[in-house]
């Protein structure tokens, strides 16, 4: 039993190490992103909206965002251009239309 409650607590242990050291990788992703969202002037207000649905839902397309942040989807297709641009998404399907796009780096910490 003591070596199964041994096992058992290396186990939390390493867990909740793996978890703070993700924080911190969360919160380092957050702030250099938020040195390049400086570079987009007055889309930035909206480009932190943008950013906080992507922690939410870090794989998306055009109309999803558009309708959870009630903008139109030329005005969301021009600041995920620009995400695109400053490497915050990535853009996965190669289309034209009914694109989709990925929060990478913030994916990437979870695997």
């Amino acid at each position: 039993m003591a070596q199964w409650l041994r096992f058992f607590l290396e186990g939390i242990r390493v867990t909740a190490e793996n978890s703070i050291l993700s924080f911190k990788e969360i919160i380092e992703l957050r702030a250099a992103i938020e040195i390049k969202i400086i570079k987009l002037g007055k889309k930035q207000m909206l480009a932190k909206k943008v950013l906080q649905y992507l922690y939410e839902q870090a794989i998306t397309d055009m109309q999803s965002l558009s309708s959870a942040l009630n903008t139109s989807i030329p005005t969301i297709s021009r600041l995920l251009n620009d995400f695109i641009r400053l490497e915050i998404l990535i853009e996965l399907t190669g289309f034209k239309r009914n694109r989709v796009f990925a929060f990478e780096q913030y994916l990437k910490l979870f695997r």
